[in-house]
């Protein structure tokens, strides 16, 4: 049943980090930090996880 929970909160996670991305609020080369996005979310760290990884395959991040 966790893997319900963690799916919607990876896809919050990633759109949320995604439209900062587009909109210009995370600057190029600005380090984005798990702990840091999860306190800001209140989420836990394993979804910011998640979702950096698919930003990065995404070529969002690198």
């Amino acid at each position: 049943m966790a893997g319900h929970i963690a799916a919607p909160l990876k896809q919050r996670v990633y759109q949320e980090l995604k439209a900062k991305i587009e909109r210009g609020e995370l600057a190029q080369g600005e380090k984005i930090g798990e702990l840091t996005v999860s306190e800001a979310m209140g989420v836990s760290r394993t979804p910011v996880r998640e979702a950096l990884i698919q930003l990065e395959a995404d070529g969002y991040l690198e």
